[in-house]
């Protein structure tokens, strides 16, 4: 997810911080919305703590009615 800065011609990568941050954000607003939302699980590079520019962002978001009846 480049982003183009409007001071600059080159594209720079946001920090792995930020990108988590802005997740978390999204994620309590998805839970709100979705009440059947049960968590959002960060895995891959990001979950591991060694994301960097070109890693991609890998969720699981699991709900209550996203398991098969037994």
């Amino acid at each position: 997810m480049p982003v183009r800065s409007l001071t600059q011609s080159l594209l720079r990568w946001p920090e792995p911080e930020l990108v988590l941050h802005q997740v978390f954000g999204w994620a309590e607003l998805m839970a709100v919305q979705h009440p059947g939302l049960e968590r959002v699980g960060v895995f891959g590079s990001y979950g591991r703590g060694d994301a960097g520019v070109g890693s991609d962002l890998d969720l699981l978001c699991p709900g209550v009615h996203s398991r098969r009846a037994r």
